[in-house]
């Protein structure tokens, strides 16, 4: 072969290269916008929800039969978390930009008055987190895949893949949270349950103040709890420090009920008698007698006392503060979305077509040209 036909044979070899990654890639955006408008229909189309979450932790040293199951309500941005441990009665409230929370126990009751804070709940029992509606985000705390991917992050590969009988579709990205934490995610969704996500797996790095660890999260079962509206019956999360399991709960929900009334006054916390308020609004501090009438002197809260949302740790660890609900705006949930393709795509189309042209037209001519 002589070096011109060897030239253009190379020219035509990198051409369809770079064809077969442009389509590649076009197809890879094609399927990311797939599945994030699928995703946010889904949850979207849950106006209220309400169930009851059974925590296991077979890790933990803590009797489990003396927790009791956890109740859930939400409408939109309101929430109501209610349940009992061995040491004590908790139950939260957010409503109208207020986290109002009382802990009632045999030494004492607590009642807690403070502003929502954005993007975290006032528990770690929250639906949306442990079934894997809410995945992570900056500060920890769990958010959907929209707004994920309105922050900044790097997609590593979007492809279909089988998980375990299903036919997902897997997208990998790499995230950086507040500070030098760095994770690499990767998240299988299910366009049967209208791509809500199955499994996830993250490995967390670069943070000082605590080695590399891994999460592994999966929804082990799914039911449609309303017409065509999926939502989780069984997920379970692990975390790990290398081999070590560090943390393993597994959650069950049941009594699920979605977009039917809530009972009336569900987000109504009236302060408990002979309590004491903590009032982060008011700035205040002080105590209600028997009668829920206020008593004694009133001071100032202590600066810097800890908040009842929890430690900080690894992103959707349990008592670390999380993501709200997603809001309730009324988007119907269908099974497949597409977004409307971009001009400049269209555009890219034209230009790889021309190039082709004129690259037929060339070789042709310096055919013609080589047997002249």
């Amino acid at each position: 072969m002589s070096l011109s036909r060897q030239r253009v044979f190379l020219f035509w070899v990198a051409l369809a290269i770079q064809s077969h990654l442009f389509v590649a890639d076009i197809r890879a955006e094609d399927l990311l916008a797939e599945v994030r408008a699928g995703n946010k229909a889904a949850l979207d189309s849950i106006h209220t929800l309400s169930c009851r979450m059974n925590v296991a932790n077979p890790v933990s040293t803590i009797p489990q039969s003396q927790m009791s199951p956890v109740e859930y309500w939400q409408s939109g941005d309101s929430i109501r978390v209610r349940f009992a441990d061995a040491f004590q009665l908790a139950d939260s409230v957010r409503h109208n930009g207020v986290n109002r929370t009382s802990f009632v126990s045999q030494e004492k009751n607590v009642f807690s008055i403070r502003p929502v804070q954005s993007e975290q709940r006032m528990s770690r029992f929250d639906p949306y987190g442990s079934g894997l509606l809410t995945l992570f985000g900056t500060k920890g705390s769990p958010l959907p895949l929209e707004k994920i991917l309105s922050q900044p992050h790097k997609i590593k590969g979007v492809s279909r893949q089988p998980l375990d009988g299903h036919d997902c579709v897997l997208v990998k990205m790499s995230f950086k949270f507040d500070g030098q934490a760095t994770g690499d995610f990767e998240i299988w969704f299910d366009p049967q349950v209208n791509y809500l996500a199955r499994r996830l797996t993250g490995d967390f790095s670069g943070s000082p103040d605590m080695p590399p660890a891994r999460r592994e999260s999966q929804v082990l079962k799914f039911v449609e709890a309303a017409p065509g509206i999926h939502f989780p019956a069984e997920a379970e999360t692990k975390f790990l420090a290398g081999k070590k399991i560090t943390e393993h709960q597994v959650v069950t929900f049941t009594d699920i009920r979605i977009n039917q009334p809530l009972p009336a006054g569900i987000f109504e916390l009236p302060i408990p008698p002979n309590s004491t308020v903590l009032d982060a609004i008011a700035d205040r501090e002080y105590k209600l007698d028997a009668n829920g009438n206020e008593s004694g002197p009133s001071r100032p809260l202590a600066k810097g006392m800890p908040t009842p949302s929890g430690k900080p740790g690894l992103p959707g660890k349990s008592g670390e503060p999380t993501a709200s609900a997603p809001s309730s705006a009324p988007v119907s949930q269908r099974a497949t979305t597409k977004e409307p393709e971009p001009m400049t795509r269209w555009v890219l189309y034209g230009l790889l077509t021309i190039l082709a042209i004129v690259g037929g037209i060339w070789y042709v001519r310096r055919l013609r040209t080589a047997a002249t």
